[in-house]
């Protein structure tokens, strides 16, 4: 396991690239929100698929250190250049991906932890990082749809947002500590409700989260509910959804983007590795069985 679910490339070529971009332009969303826009002749080949792609961002492997990319094998792993320190790796939506000129946005939740979050919080016109080709997913099929997140996972609302039928209704609810986590909703999703809800630093967010969807489903229920973000608090609303709501497991998906609790690096790691040890038991395992792991501790 190393980039996406997907399988590993059937030809000699590996699947998926990784690209150089270069930093064109930055735009402030929010308080502790910023878009990201990133171009450059090395992201003329970049390519995506599906709706909310998920791609791998590579920093440098310490502040003011030359970035070193590797390439990318037929098993999916990154190869470096004997004796090149790795890249710091971290996962990303695409919130959007214009092809005719070449340019990638990425939103980016600004926080004091993080490599991702504090290079964003300082890169300007010129900084470069690398960019692999992304995978994302089939969008909700259902006539009426909830979204569920944090401001981590609202670039992916937003995208699968704008990906559903114009059949389709949609709503969403977000989880932030305060006003200053708010986003003004993009023009796009003019449209759509969003309802923000708060839990401030030491209060318990899955029961905040709960409480909302259970306020939003009392309003008006909906044939699928779509949930990421903090995986402890989606624990919780996993749950009430199966139990309580009575949502079957392929109407109410969730994937844990990170945890409070515990550094990105062994987030991941962990999740990997019971990936790992499923897939060696000979264990077939689908998209959303890795979200839900994701969420299981």
């Amino acid at each position: 396991m190393s980039l996406t679910d997907a399988s590993p490339a059937e030809t000699e070529q590996p699947r998926y690239h990784v690209h150089r971009a270069v930093v064109v332009a930055r735009t402030q969303l929010a308080p502790r929100f910023v878009r990201i826009t990133l171009g450059g002749p090395g992201l003329r080949a970049f390519r995506t698929s599906g709706a909310a792609a998920k791609t791998k961002l590579l920093l440098p492997a310490e502040p003011g250190a030359e970035l070193v990319l590797p390439h990318i094998d037929e098993d999916l792993r990154f190869v470096y250049p004997e004796g090149a320190r790795p890249a710091i790796t971290r996962t990303y939506t695409v919130r959007d991906h214009r092809p005719e000129s070449g340019e990638v946005d990425i939103d980016f939740a600004i926080h004091p932890n993080g490599p991702a979050a504090l290079w964003a919080a300082t890169a300007q016109p010129g900084s470069v990082i690398g960019l692999s080709d992304g995978s994302g997913q089939r969008p909700p099929t259902a006539s009426d749809v909830l979204f569920v997140g944090d401001p981590s996972s609202l670039p992916a609302i937003e995208t699968l947002v704008e990906s559903l039928g114009t059949d389709t209704s949609s709503r969403i609810v977000l989880l932030g500590h305060g006003p200053d986590d708010e986003v003004p909703r993009a023009a796009s999703l003019a449209g759509t409700t969003c309802r923000w809800v708060h839990a401030p630093h030491g209060v318990g967010t899955g029961e905040v989260l709960v409480s909302a969807v259970r306020d939003e489903l009392a309003r008006r229920s909906a044939e699928h509910v779509w949930a990421a973000g903090e995986s402890s608090s989606l624990k919780l609303l996993r749950r009430y959804l199966r139990t309580q709501a009575g949502y079957a497991r392929d109407a109410s998906p969730v994937v844990g983007y990170w945890r409070q609790t515990m550094a990105t690096d062994e987030f991941e790691g962990n999740l990997f590795a019971r990936v790992r040890e499923a897939m060696t038991a000979g264990t077939a395992l689908t998209p959303q069985d890795v979200d839900e792991m994701s969420v299981d501790e």
